[in-house]
Protein backbone atom coordinates (compact mmCIF):
# COMPACT_ATOMS: atom_id res chain seq x y z
CA UNK A 1 0.00 0.00 0.00
CA UNK A 2 1.48 3.92 -1.14
CA UNK A 3 1.74 6.15 1.92
CA UNK A 4 2.09 9.87 2.10
CA UNK A 5 5.59 10.93 2.15
CA UNK A 6 7.27 9.86 5.56
CA UNK A 7 4.27 7.68 6.60
CA UNK A 8 5.17 3.80 7.45
CA UNK A 9 2.65 1.08 5.85
CA UNK A 10 0.76 -1.32 8.13
CA UNK A 11 -0.24 -4.26 6.84
CA UNK A 12 -1.98 -5.50 9.90
CA UNK A 13 -4.31 -2.51 9.94
CA UNK A 14 -4.50 -1.68 6.02
CA UNK A 15 -3.34 2.01 7.19
CA UNK A 16 -0.52 4.43 7.19
CA UNK A 17 0.92 5.98 10.05
CA UNK A 18 3.10 8.36 10.98
CA UNK A 19 4.77 9.63 14.43
CA UNK A 20 5.28 13.20 14.55
CA UNK A 21 8.61 14.68 16.29
CA UNK A 22 7.28 18.03 17.32
CA UNK A 23 4.51 19.37 20.45
CA UNK A 24 1.09 19.64 20.15
CA UNK A 25 -2.47 19.89 22.10
CA UNK A 26 -4.76 17.26 20.94
CA UNK A 27 -6.52 19.73 18.55
CA UNK A 28 -3.49 20.99 16.80
CA UNK A 29 -2.54 17.55 16.54
CA UNK A 30 -5.95 16.79 15.18
CA UNK A 31 -5.62 19.72 12.56
CA UNK A 32 -2.28 18.38 11.40
CA UNK A 33 -3.04 15.01 10.96
CA UNK A 34 -6.15 16.39 9.12
CA UNK A 35 -4.03 18.28 6.89
CA UNK A 36 -2.43 15.24 5.79
CA UNK A 37 -6.10 13.59 4.60
CA UNK A 38 -6.19 11.51 7.94
CA UNK A 39 -7.20 11.22 11.64
CA UNK A 40 -4.68 11.11 15.12
CA UNK A 41 -3.99 7.12 15.35
CA UNK A 42 -6.86 4.68 16.56
CA UNK A 43 -4.69 1.74 17.97
CA UNK A 44 -7.93 -0.84 18.08
CA UNK A 45 -6.26 -3.81 18.52
CA UNK A 46 -2.98 -5.69 20.23
CA UNK A 47 -0.94 -5.68 17.01
CA UNK A 48 -1.82 -2.32 15.63
CA UNK A 49 -1.00 -1.07 19.41
CA UNK A 50 2.72 -2.72 19.25
CA UNK A 51 3.34 -1.23 16.00
CA UNK A 52 2.63 2.79 17.30
CA UNK A 53 4.57 1.86 20.47
CA UNK A 54 7.56 0.85 18.32
CA UNK A 55 6.98 4.25 15.70
CA UNK A 56 6.84 6.17 18.38
CA UNK A 57 9.80 5.04 20.26
CA UNK A 58 11.94 5.50 16.90
CA UNK A 59 11.24 8.85 17.17
CA UNK A 60 11.32 10.17 20.32
CA UNK A 61 11.54 7.15 23.86
CA UNK A 62 11.20 9.85 26.19
CA UNK A 63 8.12 11.69 25.08
CA UNK A 64 4.30 11.48 25.52
CA UNK A 65 2.20 10.84 22.58
CA UNK A 66 -1.24 11.54 21.58
CA UNK A 67 -3.23 9.34 19.79
CA UNK A 68 -7.01 9.56 18.82
CA UNK A 69 -9.11 8.30 21.78
CA UNK A 70 -11.44 11.28 23.95
CA UNK A 71 -14.17 11.22 26.03
CA UNK A 72 -14.98 15.10 25.55
CA UNK A 73 -18.10 14.62 23.56
CA UNK A 74 -19.93 11.91 26.10
CA UNK A 75 -19.67 14.58 28.70
CA UNK A 76 -21.29 17.84 27.39
CA UNK A 77 -23.67 18.85 24.66
CA UNK A 78 -23.24 19.08 20.98
CA UNK A 79 -21.59 21.74 19.46
CA UNK A 80 -23.88 24.85 19.28
CA UNK A 81 -25.68 24.20 15.23
CA UNK A 82 -25.10 20.25 15.69
CA UNK A 83 -27.76 17.70 16.66
CA UNK A 84 -27.47 14.83 18.89
CA UNK A 85 -27.86 10.92 17.96
CA UNK A 86 -28.49 8.68 20.71
CA UNK A 87 -27.90 5.42 18.38
CA UNK A 88 -24.62 6.67 16.78
CA UNK A 89 -23.39 8.63 20.10
CA UNK A 90 -22.35 11.48 18.05
CA UNK A 91 -23.74 15.25 17.23
CA UNK A 92 -24.03 16.17 13.43
CA UNK A 93 -24.46 19.32 11.52
CA UNK A 94 -25.75 19.49 7.65
CA UNK A 95 -23.79 22.63 6.62
CA UNK A 96 -25.42 25.53 3.92
CA UNK A 97 -22.03 26.04 2.86
CA UNK A 98 -20.88 25.35 -0.74
CA UNK A 99 -16.91 23.38 -0.35
CA UNK A 100 -14.86 21.04 -2.23
CA UNK A 101 -14.14 17.95 0.18
CA UNK A 102 -10.95 18.62 1.58
CA UNK A 103 -12.22 22.25 2.60
CA UNK A 104 -15.51 20.58 4.05
CA UNK A 105 -13.24 18.49 6.14
CA UNK A 106 -11.43 21.04 7.13
CA UNK A 107 -14.37 23.15 8.17
CA UNK A 108 -15.34 20.07 10.55
CA UNK A 109 -11.97 19.69 12.06
CA UNK A 110 -12.26 22.90 12.96
CA UNK A 111 -15.09 21.89 14.85
CA UNK A 112 -13.27 19.14 16.47
CA UNK A 113 -14.74 16.17 14.34
CA UNK A 114 -14.55 14.42 10.95
CA UNK A 115 -17.36 14.58 7.89
CA UNK A 116 -19.95 12.94 9.07
CA UNK A 117 -19.56 8.58 8.72
CA UNK A 118 -23.14 7.15 8.04
CA UNK A 119 -22.35 3.33 8.88
CA UNK A 120 -25.40 2.09 9.12
CA UNK A 121 -29.56 2.30 8.03
CA UNK A 122 -30.31 4.45 11.40
CA UNK A 123 -27.66 6.61 11.45
CA UNK A 124 -27.50 7.22 7.32
CA UNK A 125 -31.58 7.92 7.54
CA UNK A 126 -30.80 10.60 10.08
CA UNK A 127 -28.54 11.95 8.01
CA UNK A 128 -30.50 12.05 5.32
CA UNK A 129 -33.09 14.10 7.24
CA UNK A 130 -30.44 16.42 8.64
CA UNK A 131 -29.45 17.50 5.03
CA UNK A 132 -33.04 17.53 3.40
CA UNK A 133 -34.30 19.98 6.48
CA UNK A 134 -30.97 22.14 5.42
CA UNK A 135 -31.41 22.25 1.37
CA UNK A 136 -33.53 19.03 -0.02
CA UNK A 137 -32.23 20.32 -3.48
CA UNK A 138 -28.48 19.96 -2.93
CA UNK A 139 -25.86 16.80 -3.00
CA UNK A 140 -23.56 16.76 0.34
CA UNK A 141 -19.95 15.47 0.66
CA UNK A 142 -19.84 12.76 3.72
CA UNK A 143 -16.87 10.86 5.35
CA UNK A 144 -15.88 8.93 2.22
CA UNK A 145 -13.09 8.47 0.45
CA UNK A 146 -10.97 5.92 -2.05
CA UNK A 147 -8.37 8.77 -2.94
CA UNK A 148 -5.68 6.71 -1.65
CA UNK A 149 -6.32 3.92 -3.22
CA UNK A 150 -8.94 3.10 -6.25
CA UNK A 151 -11.69 1.26 -5.41
CA UNK A 152 -10.80 0.67 -1.53
CA UNK A 153 -13.41 2.79 0.12
CA UNK A 154 -12.57 4.36 3.61
CA UNK A 155 -14.35 6.05 6.14
CA UNK A 156 -12.32 9.49 7.54
CA UNK A 157 -11.37 7.52 10.39
CA UNK A 158 -9.57 4.98 8.25
CA UNK A 159 -11.63 2.19 9.21
CA UNK A 160 -12.44 0.67 5.49
CA UNK A 161 -16.10 0.27 4.07
CA UNK A 162 -18.36 -2.84 5.66
CA UNK A 163 -21.04 -4.04 4.48
CA UNK A 164 -23.67 -1.66 4.74
CA UNK A 165 -23.13 0.72 1.91
CA UNK A 166 -26.25 2.38 -0.04
CA UNK A 167 -24.95 3.27 -3.37
CA UNK A 168 -27.43 4.48 -6.30
CA UNK A 169 -27.36 2.13 -8.93
CA UNK A 170 -24.25 1.79 -11.19
CA UNK A 171 -22.14 3.59 -8.56
CA UNK A 172 -19.50 4.28 -8.01
CA UNK A 173 -18.23 4.38 -11.19
CA UNK A 174 -14.92 6.68 -11.16
CA UNK A 175 -16.18 8.49 -13.77
CA UNK A 176 -14.04 11.48 -14.33
CA UNK A 177 -11.52 10.30 -11.15
CA UNK A 178 -14.24 10.41 -8.25
CA UNK A 179 -12.94 9.78 -5.13
CA UNK A 180 -15.16 11.04 -2.85
CA UNK A 181 -18.62 10.47 -1.36
CA UNK A 182 -21.97 12.52 -1.59
CA UNK A 183 -25.29 12.09 -0.84
CA UNK A 184 -27.64 12.61 -4.00
CA UNK A 185 -30.28 15.59 -3.55
CA UNK A 186 -33.54 14.59 -2.42
CA UNK A 187 -35.49 16.33 -5.17
CA UNK A 188 -33.14 14.28 -7.88
CA UNK A 189 -34.93 14.26 -11.24
CA UNK A 190 -34.32 10.61 -10.94
CA UNK A 191 -35.87 8.83 -8.26
CA UNK A 192 -33.82 5.97 -8.40
CA UNK A 193 -31.27 7.79 -6.99
CA UNK A 194 -32.57 10.38 -4.78
CA UNK A 195 -30.59 10.71 -1.00
CA UNK A 196 -27.92 7.90 -2.36
CA UNK A 197 -24.87 7.44 -2.28
CA UNK A 198 -22.55 8.69 -5.32
CA UNK A 199 -18.79 9.05 -5.90
CA UNK A 200 -17.92 12.83 -6.84
CA UNK A 201 -14.46 14.56 -7.21
CA UNK A 202 -13.18 16.08 -4.97
CA UNK A 203 -12.39 19.32 -6.25
CA UNK A 204 -16.20 19.74 -6.93
CA UNK A 205 -18.33 21.71 -4.66
CA UNK A 206 -21.01 20.26 -2.34
CA UNK A 207 -22.60 21.41 1.06
CA UNK A 208 -21.03 18.46 3.98
CA UNK A 209 -22.16 16.97 6.79
CA UNK A 210 -20.09 16.88 9.88
CA UNK A 211 -19.97 15.01 12.73
CA UNK A 212 -18.41 15.04 16.48
CA UNK A 213 -17.99 12.04 18.42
Amino acid sequence: MACPGGYESHQHSRSCYKAYDHWGNYNSARATCSSDGGTLAMPRDAVTNTFLINLKNAVDPNAAFIFGLTDIRQEGPCPSGYESHQHSRSCYKAYDQWSNYNSARAACTSDGGTLAMPRDAVTNTFLINLKNAVDPNAAFFFGLTDSRQEGRWVWEDGTVLGIFRQWAPRQPDNWDNEDCGEYRSDNHHDASIRNKWNDRSCSATRKFICQVG
